[in-house]
């Protein structure tokens, strides 16, 4: 699992944060503060027969399948899927994030294979 955060010099953003193989386990706290959340890209191609819920928290520490997600994007197997906000979606505790094979709060299974994700953040 790596997770890497890139400084972005975009319109909106400035923080590219990118995990290359997002699972159950919640990426804690991955800017260190309050944020707004621009792009999501989740990329499934890994799993081409198996759907996968990308799961924000607007906490620092959830604990996945028990703390409910502010936001679930479900991607469909073998799929790539990008989600733009032109006004962003802000997070004014913390941005942490999970992927599962379920959604809401009973998704606490990793997908069978590493699933991609980045977010655009500021």
């Amino acid at each position: 699992m790596s997770l890497t955060s890139t400084p972005f010099a975009g319109p909106f953003t400035t923080q590219l944060i990118a995990q290359s193989s997002a699972n159950a386990s919640p990426n804690n706290n991955v800017r260190g503060a309050a944020t707004n959340l621009f792009l999501a890209r989740v990329d499934n191609s890994a799993n081409p027969s198996q759907v996968v819920y990308l799961h924000l928290y607007n906490n620092p520490a959830p604990t996945v399948g028990t703390t409910a997600p502010d936001v679930t994007i479900m991607v469909a197997g073998g799929a790539i899927l990008e989600s733009l906000w032109l006004t962003g979606i802000s997070f004014g505790t913390a941005l942490s994030f999970a992927c599962t094979t379920s959604g809401g709060l009973g998704g606490s299974s990793s997908p069978t294979n590493p699933v991609a994700v980045a977010l655009a953040c500021s």
